[in-house]
């Protein structure tokens, strides 16, 4: 950027530059091949003879969708043609014209890009006096021109894969083609893109970019994942009745020895016999 590097060429000495007059109806026309699905496009201009990345360009015109034009890439280039107006309120001079593009398709999986063309131009105005006050006049009216959208080079700005880009500030030129609802525009996404201004509400067939997904979280150092269930698993239902052969559990003291039978007990001695009492005889 800019230009796609090919800056020293706008002003050689072999090439002419095209005149074009301050209020007049001009066009430009786009030779391709591959168009990448259409897309959106402006035309921009810079008093700035070799453009800078610091250079300011202004918009003439932007083209919203179906830009430079629609359909499937061909073998051999398409010549498409793009009018707009030159401001008639700015002041004439040399300067870079410059048409971007944003295609719809990315390139490669996500990866967006930014097509940026230049050529040299004099803007003429041959009623134009060369008083201070037509000077600022002419001036304040070229500041108030948007900025032409600079997206996808790294800065912080991205537009929308798959999607028409919508430009924040088209500026009072612009024209918009949807091609039906499997088409959709966006706004690009970045914290260096330019805001909205209050009179650019979205359009009815806008998509906002989807949200990205939060990262996973990991899991703890300690953390491991909990093995299912072996295949003979099976969870006791709820209020179960015990099975058949069910025994309550015993008590913990142990039961009394039992007494042995009566043939194993020990009999005691008998006592011995008494002697006989002795018998008393009387005599006569």
């Amino acid at each position: 950027y800019p230009c796609h590097g090919n800056t020293s060429f706008v002003w050689d000495a072999n090439l002419v530059p095209d005149t074009y007059k301050l209020g007049s109806n001009q066009s430009v026309a786009i030779q391709a091949s591959k168009i990448h699905g259409g897309g959106s496009c402006q035309i921009s201009f810079t008093y700035d003879r070799n453009p800078k990345p610091e250079s300011l360009f202004k918009v003439f015109k932007s083209f919203e969708g179906a830009c430079p034009g629609s359909g499937d890439d061909t073998a051999d280039p398409q010549e498409f043609l793009l009018d707009f107006r030159v401001p008639a309120n700015i002041s004439g001079g040399n300067g870079t014209l410059a048409w971007t593009f944003f295609p719809r398709l990315p390139r490669a999986g996500p990866l967006v890009s930014m097509f940026m063309i230049c050529a040299p131009v004099t803007l003429e105005n041959p009623n134009q006096v060369n008083t201070g006050s037509a000077v600022q006049s002419g001036q304040e009216a070229w500041v108030a021109l948007p900025d032409m959208l600079r997206a996808n080079i790294y800065d912080g700005c991205d537009t929308v894969a798959n999607a028409d880009t919508l430009f924040p500030d088209p500026g009072p030129d612009y024209h918009q083609r949807a091609l039906g609802g499997s088409v959709m525009f966006a706004f690009p996404t970045g914290t260096s893109c330019p805001t909205n201004p209050a009179y650019r509400p979205p359009p009815a067939h806008y998509y906002p970019p989807p949200t990205p997904a939060p990262a996973p979280v990991p899991p703890p150092s300690h953390y491991y994942p909990q093995s299912p269930p072996p295949r003979h698993h099976y969870p006791a239902s709820p209020a179960s009745p015990p099975p058949r052969h069910h025994y309550p559990a015993r008590s913990a003291s142990p039961p009394p020895p039992p007494s042995p039978p009566a043939r194993y007990a020990r009999r005691s001695p008998s006592p011995p016999p008494s002697p006989p009492a002795a018998s008393s005889s009387s005599s006569a």
